[in-house]
C-alpha cells in the first residue's frame, strides 16, 4: 500500500510540474514549446513500473532531508527552552555547545550509552544537559520523579542518580529507588519531602519536556542535540566526539 502511495505522488507531481516545465522549455529554446503529457505520464509509468525501487528511495531521501532541514530550523528555534539553566546538567557550564540527552531510565540502549557520556562529561568540552524524558511506563516515571526529586534536594547528587539509575539492571519500584537515593547519602524523610513538596514543580518539568520532545518530533530514546546537530538513538563514544569537533569547528 505505501509503494503505490509513493509511486502515485511521484506521478502528481510530474503531472502538476507540467505548465511550470512547458514555460521553461519555451523560456530557454527562444520558441513556443509543448510537452505532449501523454506521451510522458506513458515514459514515467513505465519508469515507475520498472523501477519502482528507485522512485521509493528518491522520494524516501527528499522527505528525510526536509525533515532534517526542519528539525535543524526547530533545535535553533526552542535553543532557549532546551537549554534551560533549570534541568540538571553537568560538564563545562562556561561552554558554548550544549549537548542535551533525552533519555529514559528503563531504555536499555541509554543504559549502554551512560559510560560514554560519562566520558563525554570528563573531557569537558560541553555542558551536558539532561532531559528526563519517561516514555516506558510507569517505572519510568518513578525513577523520573525521584530524579528531579534528587535534584531539586541537591542538584550535585543528580548525576550519581543518573548513573546509579542506568546501571540498575531491574525494573524499578519504590524499594529499589529508595535504596539509588540513600545511596547517595539523602535520608527516606528528606527524599520523600521533596517529592511532595516539590510534586507540581517535578510534573511540570516532566510536561515541558514531553511538550519539547513532541516539538522536535522526537518519539524514541535516546535522543541527542550537540549544538545544532541532531542523532536519533544510540551513538558510539566516537561518533559523539566526533560531533562535537564538527560544531566546535563552524
Amino acid at each position: 500500500m505505501m509503494i503505490r502511495i509513493f509511486l502515485l505522488l511521484g506521478l502528481v507531481l510530474l503531472v502538476a510540474s507540467f505548465p511550470l516545465l512547458n514555460n521553461w522549455l519555451s523560456n530557454h529554446s527562444g520558441k513556443s514549446t509543448t510537452l505532449d503529457k501523454d506521451a510522458v505520464i506513458s515514459i514515467v509509468e513505465e519508469y515507475i513500473t520498472n523501477y519502482p525501487q528507485r522512485v521509493i528511495d528518491l522520494l524516501t531521501t527528499g522527505q528525510a532531508q526536509a525533515e532534517r532541514a526542519e528539525l535543524t530550523e526547530n533545535i535553533k528555534k526552542y535553543k532557549s527552552e532546551l537549554e534551560d539553566i533549570a534541568y540538571p546538567s553537568a560538564g563545562n557550564k562556561d561552554s558554548k555547545i550544549a549537548f542535551i540527552e533525552f533519555f529514559d531510565y528503563s531504555c536499555g540502549y541509554c543504559k549502554m550509552m551512560f559510560e560514554d557520556i560519562k566520558q563525554i562529561i570528563k573531557d569537558g568540552k560541553v555542558r551536558v544537559i539532561f532531559r528526563d524524558f519517561p516514555i516506558l511506563g510507569e517505572s519510568s516515571l518513578k525513577a523520573v520523579k525521584a530524579a528531579l526529586a534528587v535534584h531539586l534536594i541537591n542538584p550535585s547528587k543528580y548525576l550519581d542518580f543518573y548513573y546509579a539509575a542506568l546501571n540498575h539492571k531491574q525494573p524499578f519500584n519504590d524499594e529499589s529507588i529508595l535504596n539509588i537515593v540513600k545511596s547517595l547519602e539523602i535520608s527516606e524523610e528528606e527524599f520523600k519531602d521533596s517529592l511532595s513538596k516539590n510534586s507540581s514543580t517535578i510534573d511540570k518539568m516532566i510536561e515541558s519536556t514531553r511538550n519539547l520532545a513532541e516539538k522536535l518530533n522526537i518519539r524514541g530514546t535516546p535522543a541527542l542535540i550537540i549544538g545544532d546537530a541532531f542523532i536519533g538513538g544510540a551513538a558510539d563514544l566516537s561518533t559523539l566526539r566526533s560531533k562535537i569537533v564538527e560544531q566546535q569547528e563552524q
